[in-house]
């Protein structure tokens, strides 16, 4: 009952940060925002004159973006503070910089999961809030810059807000490539945003083998033809490439239902930094890391 009053609450488009979080907020983004973001051709540009690249680049990158409560309560501030200070993190200094790496192609960034509707409602408001905001301010870069930017999960769950909902498919349709007038979901030639948001890998599935079964009830398919690559041709995640790189940020050692069928031979990498405190210097880290890992995806 109470996410459905929250849902009630903000299901328009013109939602707003709760005011207790007003403040707290603020401060945040003064600390953490200090000027202009840089922007992706920018880091194109910083690489290319430095000489210095990591040769051993993961393609797909994937982040389980946790840790924001606990820095708000490391730091005294409510919770919105926290998720609103991943935010900053993400759009000015992570976005810019993976996919500023010549090689990476795609960031997918764990935002919101179907388990998360188990959270207080004020948090669930107050994240809804930050990610419609988000989502708004990062379109007009996302169109400027040729980035792709894809939904991946339940938009069509009665308990999302309507202003929420219209935002995640409208940032799709504004970036979406156009080929010869036809729209394509073709990521070979673009740097590929994904946010999986109301999203979690066991329903990925699930909503999969639910259309097989569909089509082996209509007639159209035999449940012989069936195999590992009509199962992922009607994920949510395709047809993006697997994960090279899976990062879980605040240290905690768990998939947590994030693109399961995926992450197979993704390399994990687990830190123990919050992801609001996860900017460029550790992004580094991490890459180098993968840099030294050797990948036999079952091989020798």
């Amino acid at each position: 009952d109470s996410i459905a009053t929250t849902t009630q609450r903000i299901d328009n488009s013109t939602i707003e940060p709760t005011r207790k979080s007003e403040d707290s907020l603020a401060t945040t983004t003064d600390a953490l925002t200090g000027g202009e973001p840089s922007h992706i051709a920018n880091t194109q540009t910083e690489q290319a004159t430095s000489g210095k690249r990591n040769h051993n680049i993961p393609r797909h990158v994937a982040i389980v973006c946790d840790g924001n409560s606990r820095w708000a309560k490391h730091h005294k501030l409510p919770t919105s503070a926290g998720h609103f200070a991943g935010a900053q993190r993400l759009v000015n200094d992570l976005i810019p910089a993976i996919l500023g790496h010549d090689g990476i192609d795609v960031l997918t960034l764990y935002a919101f999961s179907a388990e998360n509707w188990n959270r207080p409602a004020t948090e669930i408001q107050d994240l809804f809030n930050i990610i419609l905001n988000m989502v708004r301010q990062f379109q007009h870069r996302a169109v400027r810059e040729g980035l792709q930017v894809r939904v991946l999960g339940d938009l069509d769950d009665a308990r999302l807000p309507t202003g929420l909902r219209d935002a995640l498919v409208g940032i799709q349709a504004a970036t979406r490539l156009e080929e010869d007038g036809n729209d394509s979901d073709d990521i070979t030639h673009t740097k590929v945003v994904c946010l999986a948001f109301n999203y979690g890998g066991r329903q990925d599935i699930a909503q999969s083998v639910r259309q097989l079964a569909q089509q082996v009830q209509d007639g159209t398919l035999q449940p012989e033809k069936i195999t590992v690559d009509t199962i992922e041709e009607h994920l949510w995640t395709y047809p993006l490439p697997h994960p090279d790189l899976f990062i879980r940020t605040s240290g905690e050692s768990r998939i947590s239902n994030f693109l399961l069928w995926n992450v197979a031979y993704s390399e994990l990498y687990i830190t123990p930094t919050n992801f609001p405190d996860f900017g460029k210097k550790e992004w580094d880290k991490a890459l180098e890391w993968y840099g030294h890992r050797k990948r036999r995806f079952g091989g020798r």
